[in-house]
């Protein structure tokens, strides 16, 4: 069974380049069990002049209920999720959110550095790469620790997708420390670790193998010795395009990681299928 756990529309994400309609047909064709919508809310951060990366979420709430009763019909569940993306500041409120609206599943990101967009931003990659990729690890450890209420840690790799350097992904090796710090507090609080096939994508377009753009197997190795078990399946999904994308391939290579089991996010619950 799949679930693509992290997907977006153009009603409520500011970069969404799909309807929902758009998103339920592409997951029938993807074969998906399911899909969850996710929608960017980011207070405090415009990525659009003069608009604050955040939408109604009354109304969001509505819209999932009619997507629901509409994947009801097409056989494709809808879960009902959102992508809180993080700063230091926002602990108290993401919290108040979490208890306030009946999500199925939050995704936690980090998606500004420092004040840095990495996606906007590339003057953030001169301070070089072992200072950027260490700095993100350790933002990503800090909202783990500080974030009170989420479920899935959102694309850990997304430092390395815009990243100038021509062997850009993101190793263990170079990082063992910090790796190490984040890893153990995603396993001790029973979080879930995201596999972002859009990263898997970015990486595959700049150069890699397909085997290799893959994360670092040492990296989930470290999270498995340390009683990490809960991993899940997620497209990034921005256009129709994109649902479900590399989902079947990576239940593959997660099962070759050694993995049993994929964990869905249901009522904020995790439930664990059999890969």
């Amino acid at each position: 069974m799949l679930i693509d756990h992290h997907t977006h529309t153009r009603l409520f994400s500011f970069d969404g380049r799909q309807t929902g309609g758009e998103l339920l047909d592409a997951a029938v064709q993807s074969q998906l069990a399911g899909v969850c919508l996710t929608e960017h809310f980011e207070k405090d951060v415009s990525y659009v002049a003069g608009e604050e990366a955040v939408f109604n979420l009354d109304r969001y709430a509505r819209a999932i209920r009619d997507l629901q009763a509409q994947g009801s019909r097409l056989g494709v569940r809808v879960l009902y999720g959102i992508e809180l993306g993080y700063l230091p500041h926002l602990d108290a409120l993401y919290g108040r959110l979490a208890l306030r609206y009946p999500f199925d599943a939050i995704i936690l990101s980090l998606h500004i550095l420092d004040g840095e967009d990495p996606y906007s931003d590339q003057a953030i990659y001169l301070r070089g790469r072992r200072h950027v990729y260490g700095r993100y690890l350790e933002q990503l450890a800090d909202m783990v620790d500080g974030c009170p209420d989420w479920d899935i840690l959102g694309h850990f790799d997304y430092i390395s997708r815009y990243a100038p350097w021509e062997h850009r992904k993101l190793t263990f090796a170079e990082q063992p420390d910090r790796f190490d710090h984040l890893l153990r507090r995603l396993a001790a609080t029973g979080k879930t670790l995201e596999i972002n096939t859009a990263t898997v994508r970015v990486l595959r377009a700049s150069g890699l193998s397909a085997a290799a753009a893959w994360p670092d197997p040492a990296i989930l190795a470290h999270y498995r010795a340390l009683g990490g078990e809960r991993v899940c399946l997620s497209s990034d999904a921005h256009d129709a395009a994109g649902v479900g994308g590399l989902l079947p391939e990576g239940r593959d290579w997660l099962r070759a990681q050694g993995f049993a089991y994929l964990t869905h996010i249901t009522n904020r619950q995790a439930v664990m299928t059999s890969i």
